[in-house]
């Protein structure tokens, strides 16, 4: 086992950033509310972005978040950086696809329900 997975600390970092990135996912909500598109798509953004995760380089397999990785291999390393954006990118645009497939089946969930009470007093 390597030094790194011994490190009883590590479940908690990783704890701590999950609620760091929630609470920052819930304040760009926020921010965004009165343009529901806008507070969908910038959520979804920030959400994908800071939790894919990919690894640190291709000797050390502890992984970090991707959008972390590509940043700072674009600012401090000669690495690649593609081997950051490609998983970026993928979910990201998946992320982005999934919310709206289900924005769509709810707001025509929530157009049958609507038009189920109107059909019913006629």
């Amino acid at each position: 086992m390597n030094e790194v997975m011994a490190d009883p600390f590590v479940p908690y970092m990783w704890y701590s950033y999950f609620a760091g990135v929630a609470g920052l996912m819930l304040a760009t909500w926020w921010l965004f509310r009165k343009y529901s598109e806008l507070a969908q798509f910038c959520t979804v953004t920030v959400g994908a972005w800071l939790l894919t995760p990919v690894a640190l380089s291709p000797d050390h397999p502890q992984m970090a978040p991707a959008f972390f990785v590509f940043v700072l291999d674009g600012i401090f390393t000669d690495q690649p950086i593609a081997r950051a954006a490609w998983p970026l990118a993928v979910v990201w645009v998946a992320a982005l696809l999934v919310s709206l497939l289900l924005r769509l089946a709810w707001n025509r969930w929530r157009k049958k329900k609507a038009e189920a009470p109107a059909a019913e007093a006629n």
